[in-house]
């Protein structure tokens, strides 16, 4: 009961209410808040009951630390939105803090608790208390999450305005948490930093990193939910202590420097990051492994195929391990929300073990510990594992992978890739320095807007005041295809913080969300309001990006369905030629073409059986044809996999090609994949009817040269629809 209590009154503080009592309720929660006689506790076998108490007044605490003004600023709020009036808003007082602080530092040693102090040891690991181990690791996570809630207070992340915050001064409590993060055991020493002095090895034996990445590897759900909670409060906390400390003025360093600390001192002056590099860089390989695996959890909950929950999702509806309030599922967002911090702090600081240089194979460099492709394919995982509520996040793996220096080195991997293929034309272009600035801020500036913004009904511009006049809409396209109307909508938009969005979002991605790019360049009404440029940009800089993922096999791109990428090449080119119209763009489309060519010989050989009787998925079959016909639809399923309507947009693509093409090679090889055998029938007939309509067929190009192998286009099955 108690517990659920100080869950209600941690919403109430959370939107503002509530927080004028905490004088009145503090000496109470000081019971809780004080580190405990374990032994009397085992004693009495209520370990895991006290801790419970414990953990929920440490998140109450937390959820009073973010409703504190920034220290050193005279705003007190700053129009925040909370959907209430702001009348009713009460705020915390920095009074309240130094006892705040006093009481979790005391939990901050770990050798005076137990079971925390053997997962310490390497020597004394073991799984017998691993329940009691788990309930202290998170009372001990919840004292950390609240202590960097403060520190986010004094220097807060981002700051108002993007402007640079001075801070003239920092209150004596902040060295005293730094000290307790450095002495305690937290991290292990890197050998450089103990080889300076005799002083660092007390520092420098097993951690708490070290003890909770094995509770990660070896523990259950549960236990792995702890440890992942504990490593990223850690993590953040440890940033926020260097981000204040560096952010002091150069009076107050020097007065931090002569406080007479020791040599634990003088690390904490140098930055805590000093100490983690070993310990969360085995961690950060540890994860990425997880995060490449994890992707599918996401992926296999029902979701609609152009993104967004499906309803009922959220509880479990249509999947066998739950929904997105599934253990599972929330272990998978916390591992890749600790890796985001991980990378963050690892780009921060240099001789990081991600090197991206263009003149460099990185999956042969010896010191390199995580590879650029491993990080990528990881980073793309990232993106599929972000639920709704998550677009911070995802914001923030946007900004990662399309770096410059991530472009860059898909580029050389592209060249690479393609001197091993079998081409009409070697690739003999490059970018340059302005390009990549471009492409990756085109990128960002796409896929915010295609994915992370709010999903608005379409205004209906023929209502008026004559409702009994109705306008017959005859759509000359697939309009479902292409969902977005305005590229230049807002992303996250703010909205009542007393509700939370679910409905109108497109989250969790689709595994084929890196293919909007190459489809935004459609507009054959013209409704998109960016200008042509723009447009064109985002789709060049989008087939370089897909080539290169393709490049170097990012997991993520390779389970993406062939005939998504398939359509993403031919809706490049439904309203426009631009694309062809330019060398660099055309070689990658083409590129791209045969790549997907050897992709669908190879699932041609692999349903197409020479034995008379096959097993298609369990179905006997007793004739070769009957076979075939089957197996036909496990490849290009465009009508069942995209939209019913499939056929109108084959037949605006033939007009298309008829039009302008002139019998481009290029674009022909595009159109004739759709009278391949294991096409649909009726998107075959489609295309077969829209080109002998238009005349076209002889502008097509010869077997030989189409996408995928000649035998694959032979003998169509047209004679069942006549």
């Amino acid at each position: 009961m108690m517990v659920e209590q100080l869950r209600f009154w941690r919403t109430c503080i959370s939107y503002g209410f509530c927080i004028a009592h905490f004088a009145d309720f503090f000496p109470v929660l000081c019971l809780w808040l004080s580190r405990p006689d374990f032994k009397k506790l085992s004693e009495h076998n209520v370990l895991v009951e006290f801790s419970s108490v414990a953990r929920e007044s440490y998140l109450v605490l937390a959820a009073l630390a973010q409703r504190l003004p920034l220290l050193h600023s005279v705003e007190q709020l700053a129009n925040q939105d909370l959907g209430v009036s702001a009348s009713y808003i009460e705020t915390c007082s920095w009074s309240h803090v130094v006892p705040m602080v006093d009481l979790a530092l005391s939990w901050l040693h770990l050798n005076d608790i137990p079971y925390v102090c053997s997962l310490i040891s390497e020597q004394n690991r073991n799984t017998e208390h691993m329940l009691e181990m788990s309930y202290l690791i998170l009372v001990i996570s919840s004292v950390l999450g609240m202590l960097n809630s403060i520190l986010e207070r004094i220097s807060p992340d981002v700051t108002p305005e993007d402007k640079s915050y001075s801070l003239p001064w920092i209150p004596d409590f902040v060295p005293k948490i730094g000290l307790g993060i450095i002495s305690n055991g937290f991290f292990s020493c890197s050998t450089t930093v103990a080889g300076r002095n005799a002083e660092h090895q007390p520092f420098c034996c097993a951690s708490l990193v070290q003890g909770l990445c094995y509770m990660r590897c070896h523990g259950n759900v549960d236990v792995s939910l702890s440890s992942i909670s504990c490593l990223q409060r850690l993590v953040q906390l440890s940033w926020s202590v260097d981000r204040v400390i560096q952010g002091a003025t150069k009076c107050c360093s020097e007065c931090f420097n002569e406080s007479g600390t020791g040599e634990a001192g003088k690390l904490l002056a140098e930055g805590i990051s000093s100490l983690w590099h070993n310990d969360l860089l085995h961690l950060l390989t540890s994860l990425l492994p997880m995060i490449s695996s994890q992707w599918s959890i996401s992926q296999n909950i029902e979701m609609f195929g152009r993104g967004g929950p499906a309803p009922g999702v959220g509880f479990g509806w249509g999947t066998c391990g739950g929904g997105f309030w599934s253990l599972k599922c929330l272990l998978a967002q916390l591992d890749s929300q600790l890796v985001v911090e991980l990378i963050k702090c690892f780009s921060s600081v240099q001789g990081s073990p991600i090197i991206l240089d263009e003149g460099v194979k990185l999956d042969n460099v010896t010191n390199t510990v995580v590879t650029a492709s491993n990080w990528i394919s990881s980073t793309l995982g990232l993106s599929l594992i972000a639920g709704p509520g998550q677009i911070y996040m995802l914001e923030k793996v946007f900004d990662m992978i399309f770096e410059p220096s991530i472009l860059k080195y898909l580029k050389s991997s592209i060249h690479k890739f393609t001197s091993d293929m079998e081409l009409l034309k070697p690739f003999e272009w490059d970018l340059n320095e302005d390009e990549y600035m471009l492409f990756s801020s085109v990128l960002k500036s796409h896929f915010r807007s295609r994915w992370l913004a709010i999903k608005k009904k379409h205004s209906d511009k023929y209502a008026g005041d004559n409702s009994s006049t109705k306008i017959s809409k005859t759509p000359e396209i697939l309009e479902t295809i292409q969902e977005e109307t305005e590229l230049s909508e807002a992303v996250n938009q703010p909205c009542n913080t007393l509700m939370v969005e679910w409905a109108h979002q497109r989250l969790p991605l689709p595994i084929h969300w890196i293919l909007s790019a190459v489809c935004c360049i459609d507009d054959p009404k013209g409704t998109l309001s960016t200008s042509a440029n723009y447009i064109l940009d985002v789709s060049r800089a989008g087939l370089i990006f897909l080539l290169g993922l393709e490049a170097i096999s990012a997991t993520p791109c390779l389970h993406a369905p062939l005939i998504w990428k398939i359509h993403a090449l031919s809706v490049s080119i439904r309203s426009s030629m631009h694309l062809l119209q330019e060398d660099r763009s055309r070689d990658i489309f083409c590129a791209l073409q045969e790549l997907y060519g050897l992709h669908l010989n190879r699932l041609y050989q692999k349903f197409c059986k020479p034995n008379s009787i096959e097993e298609v998925k369990g179905v006997v079959v007793g004739t070769s044809e009957e076979a075939m016909e089957i197996s036909s639809l496990e490849i290009l399923r465009f009508q069942e996999k995209i939209h019913g309507s499939y056929t109108t947009f084959v037949e605006s693509l033939v007009d298309q090609f008829a039009a302008v093409s002139y019998g481009d090679f290029v674009f022909g090889r595009q159109v004739a994949i759709y009278l391949h055998r294991k096409a649909e029938p009726a998107v075959r007939l489609a295309a077969w009817n829209a080109l002998s309509s238009a005349y076209v067929l002889e502008l097509l190009p010869p077997l030989d040269n189409c996408i995928g192998n000649a035998p694959g286009y032979l003998e169509p099955l047209e004679v069942h629809f006549l």
